[in-house]
């Protein structure tokens, strides 16, 4: 009985957390430690299923979603995935990012292996065991205390995001004409809930209009692009973007400013003339002359192209004068 309960202690499972207390949206990690003794494992470990695994071991833990890697397979959940074993120690590490304030309490990971102390050979079935034993390995429960956000101190521009962060802000845009899209963009980097903290809101940004935004999360790094039109040609600068995090080391806000980014504005060009008043009034005098003409009797006609006739002379003759 006592080598019995020795052999079992050859196999087991620990869990721990990174963090005992922590904020809503605060990442923390959990990681599931299993350790065997490879001399046991090969002498005395007896397959689970029928589908033989390299580890035959089955660890049950709903919360657990571990990607395959590795070379060696055994049992997760109930499916197969691939882990690295070394030296007899597998290791699984999973993110949390608890969303509700108060106990978080994970269920205890459970480790399920079979051995046996006496085997004898089978021709059809191979190595049999003969005093087959199952033991299921329990680690002990996670337990982490969830705090809310403070409402003290909380500034408008905090969005969700928890951790220690630096922004940035840039435009590439070579003009600036009023009224017509441009392009700023904001990167946020840094430790903490990076894809799941909402952006900074610029539509209510005074002299400029926010048509849209595209958010990309590649390698750590957060960019916003945001989308603006400028409304005021007398800004000359995109004022700065605040960006306001929970410190959970400190337990309290801070507010990230970026630099204001000077705006090369041109002025729009000018409309085009109308020249619908002008010839209205053109039209007015033509009309005007006609019906002038059309009142003058023909002797006053006559009288009125001779004087035309005695004018040109007398600008003939001056003409000549100053020749």
């Amino acid at each position: 009985m006592i080598a019995a309960l020795l052999l079992a202690a050859s196999v087991s499972i620990e869990a721990s957390a990174s963090k005992e207390r922590c904020f809503v949206q605060e990442p923390f990690e959990i990681t599931v430690r299993v350790r065997y003794d490879e001399a046991f494992f090969r002498e005395k470990i007896v397959q689970l299923f029928a589908r033989e695994l390299d580890i035959p071991f089955e660890i049950t833990a709903p919360w657990l979603d571990a990607p395959s890697q590795g070379a060696s397979t055994l049992a997760l959940n109930g499916n197969p995935v691939s882990v690295d074993a070394r030296e007899g120690v597998i290791e699984f590490r999973q993110t949390v990012r608890p969303t509700e304030p108060g106990r978080l309490e994970l269920a205890a990971p459970v480790l399920r292996y079979a051995f046996a102390t006496r085997f004898e050979e089978d021709f059809i079935s191979g190595r049999v065991p003969l005093d087959r034993k199952d033991v299921r390995v329990r680690a002990e429960p996670i337990v982490v205390e969830v705090r809310d956000w403070p409402a003290e101190g909380r500034p408008a521009s905090f969005t969700g995001a928890v951790g220690r962060f630096r922004v940035s802000a840039r435009t590439d845009v070579k003009k600036v004409v009023r009224a017509e899209p441009f392009r700023v963009t904001l990167q946020i980097q840094g430790a903490g809930n990076l894809a799941e903290a909402g952006a900074p809101r610029l539509d209510g940004l005074e002299g400029f209009h926010l048509y849209g935004t595209i958010d990309e999360m590649r390698a750590g790094v957060r960019t916003i692009h945001y989308d603006v039109a400028l409304l005021d040609p007398e800004r000359t600068e995109f004022p700065s973007i605040a960006f306001a995090y929970l410190d959970p080391e400190e337990g309290r806000y801070r507010t990230l400013q970026t630099r204001a980014l000077p705006l090369p504005v041109e002025a729009p060009p000018p409309p085009p003339r109308n020249w619908t008043p002008i010839l209205l009034v053109m039209t007015g005098v033509l009309v005007g002359a006609l019906l002038l003409l059309r009142r003058v009797k023909p002797a006053e006609t006559d009288l009125l192209t001779q004087a035309a006739e005695r004018f040109a002379r007398q600008e003939d003759a001056g003409a000549a004068l100053i020749e």
